[in-house]
Formats: structure tokens, sequence, C-alpha cells
């Protein structure tokens, strides 16, 4: 239906716009990105300015100092009728280049150096008018332009494309964008037939393209490369459709099967699926070629994806240019694309910064955990994060993350995490992150993530892949997809290494310049070790967490763990020169106070009968606290080696008392011995074997202080006590970091079997659709026995020990022997059509039979009961990926696998 408003002609003049637009960030406030590089874009209109009966044809070129007032009018109304039509006052409709939207322009350019755009912060109606009549010669005339279009639920984005016949003044709304309407940032041309106006007798037309505001809701938008006539023949473009990862590490190449697909894009009159083929040649690997033919048809403005048939194998390491040529008979030259995929020794990377090129720096938020998914198929070692950086001046700190991911709810578990920095020195190029070596078993995810934690954005690389994507963590611990054509995949990768099977824990040991020999390292449980004339040791060792010190004589002592996991491990260690220092603690009267304690550096001193106590030191700033029951303590600070000695007078007090802490491991109710006991502006001690620790001389307060409780494999404690008038005793109690079972259950041929029971510790879970079973709370240092049944299958037991990670385990159920029943040919019943599909899909079957369908985690996404010959399956709103249906009838159920592309 012809949509007609009524609107005298009027004409129209230009308004010179700002530059400096505002621009709404996509997903929500906090996010943030920067351009720091503006390459050139591709030309997509190629000649069709020139082509046999095109009207209009404008790309923006030629409007450096805004819009020609001969073309175009920047009007504004304050409805869609346009009544009161004015001239609009910024912001409005202006010519957008590079520099425009403080310097994100580039995004909302399609081709050349210019477009049209818009913010979202202009008033009411704001339309962009051609000054040129055009003349309504066919019903086959088509408007085509590209749009950079954004819409989310929380900010719909409202944007219409209008045609008025100039003899009449009745305009016609040839199409509107509202709430429900897709994105489309230049991913797909608009195509709008105008036989609109035609078959309503219109003879001379303008076309316009208003951009309504409601409450400043929506997205700014840009248009681009308008062409508005007839195209007599196909005209096919293709891009790439890139791979799921730019880098796979060598060692696990060979696990990895690699499906090459491309986009052809029709912005020409209708193909008919004749005479065109797609070629990719990839010149490094045996001089690859695969062809598919363009068989089905492609009409005016449509794009398809096409897959190859022939499917790549990357084995050895090396870049590999895959370049693709579209021929087509009807065209006078060839279209082409490529992009680069790469096999290095250690990094694994799904952004494409380092062969197309880094665009600038995304920041998702402070607080805000953001990364990448890496599938794991064999069994390595995590050893770095790598982040590819933009062009940067700022300095920050930030976390760096990897997490393992839960296969039966996608919840996370936490296997690193620690403070990184970015520094100044990396602008521009990449930056490795050495982690302790962390192992990971092949069979699921792994997250590798970081977080700003500043102010000031994070900023990391992204690479304007088209299909690209990364992940946030949401406050649910559940992940989001991210996905953006303006920014595609963020450079946040992992470095991984092979296990091996004897690591080594090595030290070089220095005083900050030259190495120190004849240094002690002793690691709890082994032979003691002394560095050569290069300060370096090293031994042998069983994968498990170590306790070590290293002293050397003149030097402050320094003591830490190491966790050994089927990797070498290397630690750079630097000694200080020690200074001894002597504390003196006497009374008012001067007479000495013995058993003053004094703590500094997580050491206790005490006093002796002389009020003396004496301390090795290292240089630098050391705060202390003083404390004596009936006594007010006293806080400072000294500096060494300047400060060689210190007396302090303490004054007597009746309101101060004694702080007990008795500690408890609450798993099991056993004192918790070695546990750091922090007590704000006092120091830091530890519990003894009993799980107990004083502090005495503590100043009576109502207010609360701070105490923080932390051991090593446990979850630290804060909390706040009362010490009004009294002795306290804190009873608490610290819990141990506990630990999963993930099991995965399969028969002898590989295939998942759901529903059975995996029982460990007086615990049963079932199995979900892909074989997955997760028993959580496990306590470390246990062995337990582990049971694995099935009906029809034969019983497994084993036992699994839990060190320090989680265990995983993959049982294989072998079916029970049935050989006195007569063998029954199995064949599969139900089938999906189309798969792969885009989303659509169709269930087929005979009889009655119930449809559910899993993602690749083992969550129900949809269910339909009792359906009759075809069920249909609707994942459109879901993303691109394998999912799980399982039919299930009377006496039988199946397990089909889906692809949406």
């Amino acid at each position: 239906m012809i949509k007609k408003i009524l609107l005298s002609f009027v004409v129209f003049s230009i308004v010179q716009m700002a530059q400096g637009q505002i621009e709404r960030m996509p997903f929500e406030d906090g996010f943030t990105y920067t351009i720091t590089k503006n390459t050139p874009t591709s030309i997509t209109q190629r000649n069709l300015k020139d082509a046999a009966g095109i009207l209009l044809y404008d790309d923006f070129e030629n409007y450096a100092e805004g819009f020609d007032p001969q073309k175009w009018s920047v009007k504004r109304s304050s409805d869609i009728n346009g009544t009161d039509m004015a001239e609009a006052t910024s912001p409005a409709w202006f010519v957008c280049n590079p520099a425009s939207f403080y310097g994100n322009g580039f995004n909302y350019i399609n081709s050349g150096e210019y477009s049209a755009a818009i913010s979202y912060l202009a008033e009411d109606f704001t339309w962009l008018i051609s000054n040129d009549t055009l003349d309504v010669v066919t019903a086959d005339l088509m408007l085509h332009f590209w749009l950079n279009y954004y819409n989310t639920p929380a900010h719909p984005t409202l944007f219409h494309v209008l045609a008025q016949d100039v003899e009449e003044g009745v305009w016609y709304n040839l199409q509107s964008w509202g709430e429900d309407s897709p994105s489309n940032q230049y991913q797909q041309r608009v195509s709008i037939p105008l036989d609109t106006l035609f078959n309503a007798g219109v003879e001379k037309f303008v076309i316009a393209f208003v951009y309504e505001n409601v409450d400043n809701s929506g997205f700014q938008v840009a248009i681009d490369d308008i062409t508005i006539g007839t195209i007599e023949a196909p005209v096919l473009r293709i891009s790439p459709y890139h791979l799921p990862y730019s880098t796979i590490p060598a060692s696990l190449a060979g696990t990895f099967s690699h499906t090459l697909n491309i986009f052809v894009h029709n912005i020409g009159d209708d193909y008919s699926g004749e005479n065109a083929a797609v070629t990719v040649t990839i010149p490094m690997l045996n001089n690859f070629e695969s062809v598919v033919t363009l068989d089905k048809p492609i009409q005016c403005g449509e794009q398809k994806i096409y897959e190859f048939p022939q499917k790549p194998v990357f084995v050895n390491q090396n870049d590999y240019d895959i370049i693709f040529f579209l021929d087509m008979a009807e065209q006078s030259s060839i279209d082409t694309c490529s992009f680069r995929f790469a096999v290095t020794q250690d990094i694994f990377a799904t952004d494409y910064c380092n062969s197309s090129g880094v665009f600038g720096g995304v920041s998702p938020g402070k607080n805000v955990v953001f990364g990448n998914f890496y599938n794991i198929k064999d069994t390595v070692v995590a050893s770095g994060i790598e982040i590819r950086w933009p062009e940067f001046s700022t300095q920050s700190s930030f976390k760096g993350y990897i997490y393992e991911l839960n296969p039966v709810d996608s919840t996370v578990f936490l296997i690193y995490q620690g403070l990184l920095q970015k520094q100044a020195q990396f602008t521009d190029t990449i930056q490795t992150f050495t982690i302790e070596p962390r192992l990971l078993l092949p069979g699921t995810n792994f997250f590798v993530a970081v977080e700003q934690i500043g102010n000031t954005p994070l900023g990391v690389g992204y690479d304007r892949v088209r299909k690209g994507h990364f992940w946030r963590l949401n406050s649910q611990q559940r992940f989001e997809r991210v996905s953006n054509p303006s920014i595609g995949n963020v450079a946040v990768r992992l470095k991984i290494t092979p296990p091996v099977n004897n690591p080594l824990l090595s030290f070089t040991v220095t005083d900050g310049t030259d190495p120190i020999e004849g240094a002690v390292v002793q690691i709890a449980g082994e032979n003691e070790l002394i560095t050569n004339a290069d300060g370096f040791v090293s031994t042998p060792l069983a994968n498990g967490i170590y306790t070590y010190n290293v002293s050397k004589d003149g030097f402050i002592g320094f003591a830490d763990t190491v966790k050994i996991q089927s990797a070498s491990v290397h630690k750079n260690i630097v000694l200080q020169e020690a200074f001894d220092f002597t504390f003196t603690v006497t009374d008012n009267l001067d007479n000495p106070l013995p058993n003053a304690e004094i703590l500094i550096l997580e050491q206790t001193l005490v006093t002796n009968a002389d009020g003396e106590a004496v301390v090795s030191l290292s240089p630098g700033n050391h705060g202390y606290c003083i404390t004596k029951s009936g006594y007010i303590p006293a806080n400072g600070s000294i500096a060494i080696p300047a400060d060689t000695t210190v007396t302090l007078i303490l004054e007597a007090s009746e309101l101060t008392n004694t702080v007990n802490f008795a500690i408890l491991q609450q798993h099991n109710n056993e004192p918790a011995a070695g546990v750091r006991v922090s007590l704000a502006n006092y120091g830091v001690k530890f519990t003894n074997s009993s799980g107990e620790v004083s502090f005495n001389g503590i100043l009576s307060t109502d207010t609360g202080l701070e105490y923080s409780l932390f051991k090593h494999g446990y979850h630290s404690v804060t909390n706040t006590i009362s010490t009004l008038n009294s002795d306290t005793t804190v009873q608490a109690t610290i819990d141990i970091i506990r630990y999963s079972l993930i099991a995965r259950v399969l028969d002898t041929l590989g295939n998942a079997i759901m529903d059975a029971g995996v029982t460990l510790g007086g615990s049963t879970v079932m199995t979900n659709v892909l074989g997955y079973a997760v028993i959580d709370n496990l306590i470390p240092k246990t062995t337990m026995q582990l049971k694995v049944s099935k009906e029809g299958f034969v019983t497994q037991i084993d036992t699994i020990t839990v060190t320090d990670a989680n265990v995983r385990k993959t049982i294989i159920l072998k079916e029970e022997d049935t050989s006195s029943i007569l063998p029954v040919e199995e064949i599969s019943l139900y089938t999906v059509y189309p798969n792969p599909g885009n989303g659509l899909f169709n269930v087929k079957g005979e009889g009655v039979f119930s449809v559910q369908v899993f993602d690749l985690t083992g969550r129900l996404l949809y269910s339909h009961a009792n359906g009759n010959g075809i069920v249909p399956v609707d994942l459109t709103h879901r993303a691109a990926g394998v999912y799980i249906v399982k039919v299930i009838s009377k006496g039988h159920s199946q397990s089909l696998k889906i692809i949406k592309r």
C-alpha cells in the first residue's frame, strides 16, 4: 500500500554543517572505541556512475566543503508530513569525512573519503533532499544506496526514505526503518523498487532521506553511494568470509578443519544463476584450488554465502594468502579479494590486525571482562597472553584472565588472573605477557580476557572484520556476544606451548645488576641447590605446587610458591643487600620495654630485656607498628640505608586490649595453620599450628577494625570487629578452593551418551545431550571412586585424584553383550533440512514425535511436543554455529547436528 503525504513543493538551499558531531557508542554508555588508522575503503560501486540507465549517482566525494546546494538541501520539520519544513540547524545531515564524529568518521564512510551522515541528537524530522528532478521513465526504476544503520531494543533508530511527485506535491513513503528493523552497517546495499511511482502516474520526482528523533533514543545514521536508475545486467561483487581463527599454533594445526566461504553481493539486475563461479587459491599450500559455481539466482540487492567444496589442511608453520576470484561471463572483468591466515609457533588469535591492519582501540568499559574463546583440542600449556595495541599515549594497568568454560551450563572456572601493565614502548605493536604456565586439557573452550580497572579506556586493537565478534562476561558470570562490523574482532590472544614430560624449575639470581654466585635455593621437600657463576641453577620437578626460598649472606632472602604444570618455569630473582637496623623501645621514664612486638614487612620482632630488636632490611622505606599490652601503639616509617636505629617511647594506657584469632578450615573443621592475618593499621601475623594468633596493645574502638585472612589455596576473608573496652576473640573459618570433575561419557564409536549416571563421593549427575556431567565442590588432595553407568552398557569404575585444578575425564562405555538377540538394522528415521541453513529448519519424520534443540553447552533452546510429519525450527535469532536437535518418539530417540550460517 502506498502511503501519501501532501506537501507543498519548496525551493531548497544548503546549510553548512559542523563536523564535530556526537556519536552514540554501541553496547551501552561505558563502551568506547577510537580509530587510529584510516585505511582507504573500497569503491564498491565501481563504474556504475557512468553506466547506461543511471539517472542519479552521488558518492559525496566532491563535497569536501559541504553539500553542493545545487544537488542537496537539508531541512527540518516537526513531523513526517513536513508541513512546517524550514532550514535545519546543526546537528543535521552533514558531509562526513574521517575526522567527523571526533575522529571516528571513517566508520560511517562506505567508499572513498566522504558520505552523508547525521548525529542521533538531530532534532525532530531532519531531511536530506535531492534537488535533481528525475523522470520516471520505466517501472523497473530502482533506488540503491549503502546504509549505515544500527538498531537495538534499548535504542531504536527511526529512518525513512521518501519520494515526492514534483508536479502534485505528494510524498510517497518508500521504506521505513524502526524498532524491529535489523542493523545494517554497510553490510548490504539497500535496493528499493520505484514501481510505485510509475504505477501512480508520477512523471517527475525527488528523493528524501529522513532521520526521525524520539527523545534522542536512536543511533547515528549514514548513507553513501546513491544510485537511481536501471541496470540491465547483474553486477556481482565478492568480499571475504574470514575464518574463525586468524592464527593457530602449529601444535594444534592438525586438530582443526577449515571450511572456506565467500560473500557474493549483486548490486545490478537480477542474476539468473548461470555463467558465474568463484575460485579460491592458496599459493603457499601446494597451490590449493577450489571452485564454487554460483548456480542459484541472486536478486538485485541480495547477498548470499557460498561454501567451497574442498577444505584446505594447514599443517606447516607459514603465512597463507587466501585469494578469491569471481569470473562471470556477463562482466568484462573479474572481481577479487583476499585475506591472510597464519600457522605460527605458539599464538592463537581471532583478529586479523597483523595482516589487515589495526584500525583502533576498543574498550567495553571499566570493570568489564572481555576477550575471545579458544577451542583446545589437544593438551597444551598456556604460557602467555598477547595483546595487539593500536597507537596510544597513556599507559595503564589492567587485569588478565584465563577461564575454562563449563560445558554443561556455560559458567566459568577461573584458572589464571594477573595484574598487567600496558607500556608506552608497545604503542602500535604487540605486547606479550608471560604468565605462570597453566595446563589446558582438550575438549572445551578457554576464555582469554582482559579488564579495564581504571578510568582510562584500555583500547585493545580491533580489525573491522565484517563477521568478527568478541565476548564479554556479565555480572551473572554469563557470556554475551559482542558483534559489530565497525569493530569486528579484538586482539586478545593466547600463547601456548606443548606440554613437556620432565619440566624444569630454574632460577637466575642477581643483585639487580650482576649475577649472584653461591645463592642457596631451597625447594620444600627437595635437595638444596646452589647457583653457579652466572647465578643460575635448575632442577627437574614433577607437576605440583612448591614453596621455595632463595638466600645469600648479606642479602635479604626471598620466598614464594611456584606451580609446575607440564611446562618448565624460570624465575628471575633479585636479592637486595641487607642492612641491620635496631629498634629500641622504652617507656616515658626511659625504662626499656621488653616483649614489645614490632610488626614490619610481615615479620614480628620481640624486644629483649634491653628493649631492643635487630632486623635486616632491604633499601627503601618501610612502615612499622609497635604494640605492647598496657601501652598506646606507635606507628612510623624508616628509610634504609640512611636510618640505622630508632628509639620509640610508648605511653602507658589502660585502654588497650588483646585481639585473638582462632581460625578453622571450613571443609573439615580443623585448625588452619599458616593463615596470613592482617589487622588494619597494626600489621601482619600468621596463625600457629593450632590456627591461633594474638595481637596485643590494640586500642579500644567501636567503629569497626578491619581484618583480612589469606592462605594459598583458600578463599580470602575480610571483615570488621569491635574492640571496645574488652579483649576480643575472633572465631572465623576459611574455605578451601574447591574444584570440579568434568566427565564426558562416549560409546565405543565416539558418540555422546545422554542420561548416563556419573557417581562420585555419593553424588550422581546425569550426562546431558553432549555426554557431559559436572560434579562440583571437590576437595583438593583427595582420591575418590568414580562410577559411570547406563542401561544397556557395561558399568565402568575408576578412581580420580583431585589436586589443584579441575579434573577432566573421558569415559568410554561398551555396550552389553546382546548376541542372543537378533540384530536389527538401525536406520535414520528423521532428517533436518536445509542443513546448513540461515536459521529456518524443518525436522521431517513419520508419525508423532517431539523435538528439542540444544546449543553446544547442552542448554535447551527450543522444544516442540507432539509434532506430526514436519516440525519447523526457528533459530534466526540465534548466533551462527552448530546446534544439536534431539528427536524423540515412542521407543526411539535420535540426535542430529545442524549448522546455522
